[in-house]
């Protein structure tokens, strides 16, 4: 049904929506794979199959590990609808934030949080214990959900952004569509959920090893690019300053 509503939203906006500007054929197609040559951008959209890959586990296998539990058919299925109520207050609150301090800087941690929530999530057997379980997953995936895309703007020119986002978007969703089958083939393997956290939590670790990696790399690369200008800027500025300190030294 998420599909159909989805493609019926794409048909209905392209019908009754006027472009604003002129088309334009742009150098690279659909595709703009040459933006992989940037390295920031590079690491981010492999921190995105990584994120993906254990993201969706916990939605995914909640209720039936509630069941496996001991908690009853009646009452299991409502964690999914917990985890995404807090996703809805995640995602709505953490612009606020990220618009403060940036968005990897609110994604990160919260990634993080998704990954000890994975973790520990196998090993919690009561009703309060899992609501618990799943109204702080939904908050802490919220905010990776609706930030994913932010990064991305940064990492190249304006012109760009869109092509970037769908490249970027296609590789997380190689991500998820892997994700939940690989999880379920593990608990078929093994009989339960808690080799499963110990997998979704890793690649979630990684994401987050990856997202720093990407951070510090555009961080230090705009500090050079500062620190180079701001050089250049002093070495134009050298002869003026000499004229003013000692008249007629420089001729």
């Amino acid at each position: 049904m998420t599909l159909i509503d989805r493609l019926q939203i794409q048909v209905d906006t392209n019908l009754t929506i006027d472009r604003r500007l002129p088309p334009v054929n742009v150098k690279g197609g659909l595709f703009n794979w040459a933006a992989l040559k940037n390295p920031v951008y590079a690491i981010y959209c492999t921190s995105g199959v990584t994120a993906f890959l254990g993201l969706y586990t916990v939605l995914t296998y909640i209720s039936i590990s509630a069941v496996q539990a001991g908690v009853s058919n009646d009452f299991a299925f409502y964690f999914t609808a917990f985890a995404n109520a807090a996703s809805a207050v995640g995602r709505l609150s953490c612009g606020y934030i990220a618009d403060r301090v940036g968005a990897l800087n609110v994604m990160i941690p919260f990634t993080f949080l998704v990954a000890v929530i994975t973790f520990v999530w196998p090993f919690v057997t009561s009703k309060g214990g899992l609501i618990a379980i799943a109204l702080t997953y939904g908050f802490a995936y919220g905010t990776y959900i609706c930030l994913l895309s932010v990064p991305v703007m940064a990492m190249g020119s304006t012109g760009d952004v869109g092509r970037r986002v769908g490249v970027f978007l296609g590789f997380a969703a190689i991500g998820a569509l892997a994700g939940t089958p690989i999880s379920g083939a593990i608990n078929s393997a093994t009989g339960g959920f808690k080799d499963v956290g110990w997998w979704d939590s890793d690649v979630l670790g990684v994401f987050d090893g990856v997202g720093a990696l990407s951070s510090t790399w555009q961080v230090g690369s705009q500090v050079l690019k500062d620190c180079k200008e701001q050089q250049l800027c002093l070495l134009d500025d050298m002869p003026v300053a000499a004229e003013i300190a000692w008249p007629g030294s420089w001729l």
